[in-house]
């Protein structure tokens, strides 16, 4: 995806970068968005020396777009089915429900450790102002 950003400012070789979010914008987080945020801040090697307050033009790649798909929707609802059949094994309706709900969280933990892994990466490719 190419966007125009704003150079906040640079420290060595590295810029870090404000993009402003577009009207178009279907708000899944795949670019760095997350909630009602209206800038993303990223951080990347400034190859083409730009300075603060330049507008520049970049590309955001997210390779592991698909992986993210499937750890945030697919991996929590198979780990729900498991917790409620872990809870119909072990007793009450109750704790079927306690433990659906307990696998179900639990399947956060690795989209929250992955998080900076799976980061989309941003390259400056010119300066337009």
């Amino acid at each position: 995806m190419i966007e125009q950003a704003v150079v906040l400012n640079v420290n060595g070789d590295i810029a870090n970068l404000a993009v402003t979010r577009k009207s178009a914008c279907g708000q899944c987080n795949a670019c760095g968005f997350s909630g009602k945020r209206e800038q993303a801040i990223f951080e990347t090697k400034n190859y083409v020396n730009a300075s603060a307050g330049q507008i520049v033009e970049i590309e955001i790649i997210n390779k592991y777009f698909a992986l993210m798909i499937i750890l945030s929707y697919v991996v929590p609802l198979i780990l729900f089915g498991l917790g409620l059949h872990l809870g119909t094994l072990l007793g009450s309706e109750l704790i079927q429900f306690l433990c659906g709900i307990l696998f179900f969280m639990l399947a956060f933990i690795p989209l929250k450790l992955l998080d900076k892994k799976l980061a989309p990466t941003v390259t400056i490719k010119s300066i337009i102002k």
